[in-house]
């Protein structure tokens, strides 16, 4: 059984880390389909619809994978690349 630390930092990860790498990778996506020829409407659309999937992805994810590091770990480096894409296209 976890300890109740560890089931804490899960759930913070899941729901706060995931929430946040899931509004940049919306972001990005975005901007990524519109710079593509995506007309601009059609791209945030696309990308916001997509990403009721991609968080639920993750809230499944955060809680299957066994240390709770990697998790944390996983989701700053995907918040580094998202915002490091972000800030390329802007």
């Amino acid at each position: 059984m976890r300890s109740a630390s560890e089931r804490g930092l899960r759930i913070v990860g899941a729901v706060v880390g995931g929430y946040l790498l899931t509004v940049l990778t919306v972001i990005a996506a975005g901007a990524v389909l519109a710079r593509l020829g995506m007309a601009r409407s059609e791209a945030v659309a696309l990308s916001s619809m997509l990403g009721f999937v991609f968080y639920l992805a993750l809230l499944v994810w955060a809680f299957s994978v066994r240390p709770a590091a990697r998790l944390w770990i996983v989701l700053a480096a995907g918040v580094v690349l998202t915002a490091a894409v972000i800030h390329v296209l802007d």
